[in-house]
């Protein structure tokens, strides 16, 4: 799972650093600590320049809004993720279920004190499976279908 878990972070490092050269701002550092590295495992999907613009090959995220996500179908492709967007809601509250673990799993979203990344799905296999997510805080259930492609 921290594989899993990792990517998901990386890639909201990617959407982070994104944003933040859209609005002018500018990273000298690198994303994740291994000679500018924003993508994959192997560093083929891109890479940091220097002032936070990620390389052309950086694969965005398939983004999924919490708050209207209920009886939908999300779509991704097996060598992505789904970032569950929550809004307003804390990222922490949300737990999750994947009827067919062998098709994916839910990540939790966290709060390290200095970023906050959202919870997600990560993808294992190709297939169709039912996620429900529960905010703990409420008890609101969400479920929706996920089609896995190749």
């Amino acid at each position: 799972m921290r594989t899993h878990h990792s990517r998901l972070l990386r890639t909201a490092v990617v959407l982070t650093l994104a944003g933040l050269a859209a609005t002018g701002c500018t990273f000298t550092g690198s994303a994740d600590g291994d000679n500018g590295r924003t993508g994959g495992q192997t560093g083929d999907q891109g890479r940091s320049n220097g002032n936070g613009n990620a390389g052309a090959g950086v694969i965005a995220p398939v983004i999924a809004d919490l708050s209207s996500i209920d009886g939908s179908t999300v779509t991704v492709p097996l060598d992505n993720v789904v970032v569950l967007e929550s809004g307003d809601v804390k990222v922490t509250v949300w737990t999750g279920s994947v009827s067919d673990p062998q098709v994916a799993e839910f990540v939790a979203g966290m709060d390290d004190g200095s970023a906050t990344f959202n919870p997600g799905i990560q993808p294992l296999a190709v297939g169709g499976t039912s996620v429900s997510v529960t905010d703990s805080d409420t008890g609101e259930v969400l479920t929706f279908d996920l089609e896995v492609t190749p």
